[in-house]
């Protein structure tokens, strides 16, 4: 996106320029001509910046023009501020604002994964549905398979593939543990058998 700033005609172009790069951060790309500068193009935080001189001076009452950037912006760090340039353009740093990110409710749900059909990816991976249902549509697990190793042969310039490798296999981790999940008379039995095995243990220690 390109903004074009007027310089009025008896102010000098550096001196607005050099603003925009040192308060700014704004990087020069181009000023010309040399010997009497008449434009300069500038260049960050998404937007190139074009001063120009005018020819004549601007009409009485013309409104100035405004820029809005965000303090995440590198080189505008800092609270929320208005400032002015030399060539009377309004620059409102503004607070960036995250939109939430919106999340579908949970559905809890306990899944069994057994062998399941390997669906074709990309680069000839081959993925497993972990969670069929996304649990509501919030969390997704795949385990992986890469039964060939070499190149990725859908990246542009990737080079040629090399001898056949011993396959690989890379497994998706589950993003929640599965015992909160249980339904709690499951959990008991899952508690109950963790103490039974302890027990045992510290039975046979004993009589050894």
């Amino acid at each position: 996106m390109e903004v074009v700033l007027p310089i009025a005609p008896d102010a000098l172009l550096e001196v607005t320029k050099d603003w925009f790069v040192t308060e700014l951060g704004f990087a020069l790309l181009s000023i010309v001509p040399a010997d009497a500068p008449r434009e300069a193009v500038l260049q960050g935080h998404g937007l190139r910046l074009r001063l120009r001189k005018l020819e004549s001076a601007a009409p009485p009452g013309a409104a100035a023009a405004v820029l809005r950037l965000t303090t995440a912006a590198a080189g505008v760090g800092g609270a929320p501020r208005t400032l002015t340039a030399p060539n009377g353009s309004v620059v409102e740093v503004v607070a960036k604002l995250e939109p939430p990110l919106p999340l579908p409710p949970l559905q809890e749900a306990l899944f069994i994964c057994r062998e399941r059909e390997e669906n074709a990816g990309r680069a000839g991976m081959l993925y497993r549905d972990l969670i069929p249902n996304r649990l509501g549509g919030r969390f997704i697990a795949s385990h992986i398979r890469i039964p060939d190793a070499g190149p990725v042969p859908d990246v542009r310039g990737a080079a040629p593939a090399a001898a056949p490798a011993a396959p690989r296999v890379a497994a998706a981790l589950l993003l929640l543990p599965l015992v909160p999940l249980l339904p709690a008379a499951h959990r008991a039995d899952v508690s109950t058998a963790s103490s039974s095995r302890r027990c045992c243990t510290s039975t046979s220690a004993a009589s050894s």
